[in-house]
C-alpha cells in the first residue's frame, strides 16, 4: 500500500523563519526548504543520513560541494503559513530553473490559497 506521508501543520508562537536554497556548486543544481531553526541545525539534519527526509537534497550532500543560501526570513506564527512561502519560491523556480531545482512537490499543496490566506489576521 503506497500511503503519502501526513505532515501535521500546527499553530506556534511566533519566531522567526527562514527561507533557504541548498545549492550543489559544482552543477547548479539546487533544493529549496524551510525551518524555524537555524540555518545550521537545518543543514545538520539534511547532512544526516538518518534525519534527512527529502532525497532529493541527498543528491545535493553526497557530491560534498555545496553551499545553503537564505532566500527570505520572516516571522511566522502559523507553519501553513511558512509552507506557503516555500511552496511560492519553489514554484518560481520551477517556473524558470525546472531542470536545476530538485524539489519533487510543493512544501503545501492547497488549492485554496486565498481562503487561507484571507482567515489570517
Amino acid at each position: 500500500m503506497n500511503e503519502k506521508k501526513q505532515y501535521k501543520i500546527k499553530n506556534i508562537k511566533e519566531r522567526d523563519a527562514i527561507i533557504y536554497k541548498l545549492v550543489d556548486k559544482s552543477n547548479g543544481n539546487f533544493y529549496i526548504g524551510s525551518t524555524i531553526n537555524t540555518i545550521k541545525n537545518r543543514l545538520h539534519k539534511h547532512i544526516n543520513k538518518e534525519l534527512n527526509h527529502t532525497k532529493s537534497s541527498h543528491k545535493i550532500i553526497e557530491n560534498n560541494d555545496y553551499e545553503m543560501i537564505i532566500l527570505d526570513k520572516m516571522r511566522v506564527d502559523d507553519l501553513k503559513i511558512l509552507r506557503l512561502y516555500e511552496s511560492f519560491y519553489i514554484l518560481i523556480a520551477k517556473k524558470f530553473c525546472k531542470e536545476r531545482c530538485l524539489n519533487n512537490s510543493l512544501a503545501y499543496n492547497n488549492r485554496n490559497v486565498y481562503e487561507i490566506v484571507r482567515k489570517r489576521k
